[in-house]
């Protein structure tokens, strides 16, 4: 097994007999969005989703992405981003905190057409207005809740790279 992943979690996993209140992260919010299934096995059964593509990989394809139409927010790729804002917004709200629902992305890409570093990066600064909508995340957060509870293993998502990988494998 790679020293960089071990598929065997052990800390922060859900327990229905713990008296102590179990911690959501907003990406696993993220993660029961994304495919019930994978969330189950990583919150309740330990058993995580090996990692992405290597850093360098992740910088030079943000970068590309961020570069395609920043100003509307209507790519898939994004949505992440969205929902992330919005379960913050969530958050402030239970907190008694008042919250505008309109939230601001800023996105800051280094110029790569300079000459030499000469000690300095110029940045592409853009901002991008975003109105949030939170209505949709204490019913997920109350679904997420049930699938832990439960003692069925969510089906596969269609739409699951990891789950259809997975399928795959047994199928032969």
């Amino acid at each position: 097994m790679s020293e960089y992943y071990n598929s065997q979690k052990v800390r922060g996993l859900y327990d229905l007999k713990s008296s102590e209140t179990f911690k959501l992260s907003r990406s696993k919010i993220d993660l029961f969005i994304q495919c019930e299934r994978c969330f189950y096995y990583d919150r309740k059964l330990g058993i995580g989703r090996p990692p992405g593509f290597p850093f360098s990989l992740n910088s030079a394809v943000d970068h590309l992405l961020k570069n395609e139409e920043i100003n509307e927010l209507d790519k898939e790729w994004q949505d992440g981003y969205k929902r992330q804002m919005e379960i913050y917004q969530w958050l402030f709200r239970k907190n008694g905190y008042k919250v505008s629902d309109t939230g601001y992305f800023v996105y800051c890409n280094g110029k790569k057409d300079r000459k030499a570093f000469d000690g300095k990066l110029d940045f592409d600064v853009t901002l991008i207005a975003y109105k949030g909508d939170d209505s949709w995340v204490e019913k997920t957060i109350v679904e997420a809740h049930k699938c832990l509870n439960g003692n069925k293993i969510p089906a596969a998502d269609p739409s699951c790279d990891y789950c259809n990988y997975i399928q795959a494998i047994n199928s032969k």
